[in-house]
């Protein structure tokens, strides 16, 4: 999958942006395949984390929450024109493919 400066590889969860490789947790990498699938595509914290812990969700909203944090710290890091993931207040989260 490529989306300008960034190249996601889900099978050996290998993460690129500006042809730097970031070294993701499972459930990061999980959580932004999830969210790469589909960009344009809003999500709860609900759906996401049964999604991506394939587990039911009971109040684990800091879970996600914490990913999505350690996700954009960490993607910072390799560039500084582009947010990939965007926060929709009082709903959750989307990936931005532009």
């Amino acid at each position: 999958m490529h989306f300008k400066d960034l190249v996601i590889n889900p099978c050996p969860r290998c993460v690129l942006i500006n042809n730097n490789s970031i070294e993701l947790t499972t459930k990061e990498s999980d959580l932004l395949y999830f969210l790469a699938r589909h960009p344009g595509w809003a999500f709860t914290k609900a759906q996401i984390y049964e999604t991506v812990w394939d587990e039911q969700y009971v109040h684990h909203q800091h879970a996600v929450e914490n990913i999505i944090y350690h996700l954009r710290r960490k993607m910072a890091l390799n560039t500084t024109n582009t947010n990939y993931i965007q926060t929709l207040v009082g709903y959750s989260y989307k990936f931005l493919a532009t």
